[in-house]
């Protein structure tokens, strides 16, 4: 998926979590653990059916080292924390990590750790202050985000790239509409 399809992806599952949350709010059916089950019901299945398969084939066909990295890479896929994993290794376009078998996974752990954070702070703001409120504030999170990605992008890219400060905005976009 080229840059512009993940920036597309993240905007519209941002538009989705966000339209859960705020429909679930204002119908005053929305569950914190309803959200994330549903969330993991639909996620994990597949994750870890992936790292289970290619950690058979890397068993099988890797070098052990080869093999203990790919091991580390799905480990941080299955717990949510491979953008970090892929950030502190290498670039994401330098020619080794195009070889890491687990790369891709880097977005749904940014998009896992948006689903984590947002409808707590859709919650509490809800609560004090009510539905404008927290639509503005989701606005100027969104803005601050994209600001720290324009700021960050020629500083430190790899870490403007995998990290969920600069790359929220993208969802916030999503839900803000």
């Amino acid at each position: 998926m080229g840059l512009s399809g993940l920036m597309f992806f993240f905007v519209i599952s941002g538009y989705l979590m966000t339209a859960i949350i705020i429909t679930g709010l204002h119908r005053n059916t929305f569950t914190l653990l309803g959200f994330y089950l549903a969330r993991a019901r639909r996620i994990m299945p597949a994750l870890a059916l992936l790292c289970l398969l290619l950690s058979l084939l890397g068993w099988l066909f890797l070098p052990t080292s080869d093999f203990k990295l790919a091991s580390k890479h799905a480990i941080s896929a299955l717990l949510f924390y491979s953008n970090f994993q892929f950030w502190k290794e290498a670039s994401y376009f330098d020619a080794a990590s195009q070889e890491k078998w687990f790369l891709h996974t880097w977005s749904l752990s940014v998009e896992w750790q948006f689903y984590m954070l947002l409808p707590v702070f859709c919650m509490l703001l809800w609560r004090w202050r009510g539905e404008a409120i927290t639509r503005l504030a989701l606005l100027g999170c969104g803005l601050l985000s994209l600001l720290a990605a324009c700021w960050l992008s020629p500083r430190n890219p790899e870490m403007a790239f995998f990290l969920l400060p600069t790359r929220a905005w993208e969802m916030v976009a999503g839900g803000v509409t």
